[in-house]
């Protein structure tokens, strides 16, 4: 069993490519053991997905966290995930912020929540197309 300390700690994980907890890693090993197909566009037919060994997982995820603290560099798309990920953990705050300016600006209560709602996934959309370099969405 990991003390409390083992599970705090983060390390970087190249095989995913971004920061991870001991617990996050143990339970990554769950998510891949999944099999399933995936679509080859040039042969237009469905392949058999291998997944990794979860014996070597297992052993590298306790290499992991049994050697030194580590660094390493989120990808720009793991980056933009984490952004996204961290706007979306403050949506109510932002809704309700928003709601509250707008009735004090005479906003009904009712059509002040869909407003604010509205202007959530405004933000969100714009986060997304600035990541993936998307222009801008025409009127």
């Amino acid at each position: 069993m990991a003390s409390v300390k083992e599970q705090e700690e983060v390390r970087f994980w190249d095989r995913v490519g971004m920061y991870v907890t001991r617990d996050f890693a143990d339970q990554w090993i769950d998510r891949i053991g999944a099999s399933g197909q995936l679509l080859d566009g040039d042969l237009e037919e469905f392949t058999q997905v291998v997944t990794p060994d979860t014996d070597l997982i297992r052993k590298e995820i306790e290499d992991l966290f049994q050697g030194e603290t580590n660094q390493g560099n989120l990808s720009p798309e793991n980056v933009a995930i984490v952004a996204s990920l961290n706007f979306e953990s403050k949506r109510k705050a932002f809704v309700l912020e928003i709601k509250e300016r707008l009735i004090s600006e005479g906003v009904d209560e009712a059509d002040a929540l869909s407003q604010a709602k509205e202007e959530y996934d405004m933000a969100k959309d714009l986060i997304v197309r600035e990541a993936l370099g998307l222009p801008e969405e025409e009127e």
